[in-house]
């Protein structure tokens, strides 16, 4: 499974991947990005099954990248990570197609949250 990580911090990335080594899931390939456009070039060329979008990134940001993946036939779970929990912002992402929304920072339990409704939604 596909996991397209895409935030401009190096920190927030660094900290998922230790997560999700952390939780031993098998089969999970994290890719990166650290900004919008890089996001959308990776989606192109590697079709991932889920994606974690941060909002608040240079180049596109990540309603950018909603706005650009409703445009395509995409079928991949997308998670928005915002430290920006306003209501508005939420049913925004969420009318362009985002499954969850999860606040930062990211834990562990986030990320056992993420991973549940990911699963729930392949099967």
């Amino acid at each position: 499974m596909k996991v397209l990580v895409t935030d401009d911090s190096l920190l927030v990335r660094n900290t998922i991947k230790r997560l999700v080594n952390a939780m031993a899931i098998s089969d999970v390939v994290l890719l990166e990005a650290k900004n919008g456009r890089e996001a959308l070039d990776i989606y192109v060329k590697e079709k991932p099954d889920a994606l974690l979008l941060d909002l608040l990134m240079p180049e596109i940001d990540g309603e950018g990248v909603l706005a650009k993946l409703q445009e395509v036939e995409h079928k991949s779970f997308i998670a928005v990570l915002s430290s920006n929990v306003q209501e508005p912002v939420k049913k925004r992402c969420l009318s362009m197609g985002t499954d969850i929304f999860i606040e930062k920072p990211i834990t562990h339990e986030k990320m056992k949250y993420f991973f549940i409704k990911l699963e729930q939604k392949i099967s």
